[in-house]
């Protein structure tokens, strides 16, 4: 609802393109953004943000509101603390874009090991035996 914070959270998470939207416009600009098939994160406070954190690809949801917990896929709650909850949400997403980078990296790494093994056993260099325990260890 207020570009203030919203530009400063934006930034700290390397996004370009966010929008401010009136109430009634938050469900029409989610759904236009998926339908061209972008990830959408909405992140909401109240009762008038569960229609598009309901149609976001992940809806984060920050307090108590009944309808907007109910809509959303993450909820933070209000604590005694005194952090932000918008920082969080910035650590959340750090996270989930490292664990994803440590991920590629197996995979490419598995599949490249499985590949040279391959080449190798075609070649005649490893025996079925070796071939199999090393595709054990690969996996």
């Amino acid at each position: 609802d207020r570009s203030g914070g919203l530009e400063q959270f934006a930034r700290q998470l390397g996004i370009s393109e966010f929008a401010t939207c009136l109430p009634h416009e938050k469900a029409a600009v989610v759904q236009k953004l998926t339908e061209e098939g972008e990830v959408v994160l909405m992140v909401g406070d109240g009762v008038n943000d569960a229609p598009a954190l309901a149609a976001a690809s992940v809806g984060m949801s920050i307090g108590v509101s009944n309808l907007a917990s109910e809509a959303a896929d993450v909820v933070f709650l209000r604590g005694q603390e005194e952090h932000d909850p918008t920082e969080h949400i910035v650590n959340l997403i750090r996270l989930g874009r490292a664990v994803r980078r440590v991920a590629s990296n197996g995979v490419v790494g598995g599949m490249t090991l499985s590949v040279l093994q391959m080449l190798a056993a075609a070649a005649g260099w490893l025996t079925p035996r070796a071939s199999a325990i090393m595709q054990e260890a690969v996996d």
